[in-house]
């Protein structure tokens, strides 16, 4: 009994092994023809359907980043907004000015000083350069001097005259007759009577004061005593005595006649001008002479 029992527990046991495998087998094929037929399907579905090609991306413009940034944003054609590396680039460049004004000066001179210096920025009234102002200044006073004089003549010529310029005038024409009148005749008996007599009296203080001077020549320091310094005035006397005398002899040279005839006409010149008034053309001209000053 115990034995038929054992044989019933076997067969059941195996009955349930075959039928375990026999479902695993199963179900491995089924999966198997499930991929296969999705595989078909697949296949299938892409021989019929058409393949949609990639749209054509829209332009992105990008502009040309800042050396500062790593990075830009850029949007495309579709709103999508995407981050585009950029790269640092570095330029090498030359800064020129719009516009080049040239500095000239009125005034040639030395320069003294530049108070700035190339790429300093300057206004208008800035210093630019300092010139040596001598010779400028020197040119100025004597421009003042002839406008000084300029407003002189006129002046004169535009004022009435005095009895004390006709005055003056008339004795300047006479001092200037007798000096030329002296040129031409040479000297007189008399100044050649006085310049002999002064030449004399030039001799005699040259031995006086010789006799005094050989009096302490011998003592220490001679040359700084009073008598020394006599001595050599003396001496320059008698040289300017004989010099005058000799100079009256020969009489006077053609070019001291030329002179005191000069003179002479400048004085009467002044003299008519004073006697008549100055006219129309000559306060024109002295008006000239200011304008030009």
């Amino acid at each position: 009994m115990k034995r038929l029992f054992e044989r019933k527990s076997l067969g059941m046991w195996s009955l349930l092994a075959v039928t375990l495998v026999l479902a695993t087998a199963l179900g491995g094929c089924s999966a198997l023809e499930g991929l296969t037929s999705a595989s078909d399907g697949n296949a299938a579905a892409a021989e019929t359907t058409p393949v949609a090609s990639a749209p054509t991306p829209a332009p992105v413009v990008v502009s040309t980043p800042a050396p500062a940034m790593d990075s830009a944003e850029a949007t495309t054609g579709d709103g999508e907004t995407r981050r585009l590396d950029t790269l640092s680039l570095t330029y090498n460049g030359e800064i020129m000015a719009d516009t080049i004004v040239p500095v000239v000066s009125e005034t040639a001179g030395q320069i003294m000083e530049v108070p700035v210096a190339v790429g300093d920025s300057v206004a208008k009234g800035d210093l630019l350069v300092r010139v040596d102002s001598t010779l400028t200044e020197a040119q100025l006073a004597q421009a003042k001097a002839g406008l000084e004089m300029a407003q002189s003549q006129l002046e004169l010529a535009t004022q009435e005259p005095n009895e004390v310029d006709l005055e003056a005038a008339k004795a300047g024409v006479a001092a200037a007759q007798a000096a030329y009148n002296q040129a031409l005749a040479g000297a007189s008996d008399e100044d050649e009577r006085m310049m002999l007599a002064q030449l004399r009296q030039a001799e005699a203080a040259v031995q006086i004061s010789q006799a005094q001077y050989d009096r302490i020549a011998g003592q220490p320091f001679a040359a700084m005593l009073p008598e020394s310094l006599q001595l050599q005035q003396a001496t320059l006397g008698l040289e300017a005595a004989q010099a005058g005398y000799d100079k009256l002899l020969k009489g006077a040279t053609p070019d001291q006649i030329s002179g005191a005839y000069a003179q002479l006409a400048a004085a009467r010149a002044q003299l008519a001008l004073l006697q008549r008034g100055a006219g129309e053309a000559q306060i024109k001209a002295a008006e000239a002479g200011v304008k030009q000053a």
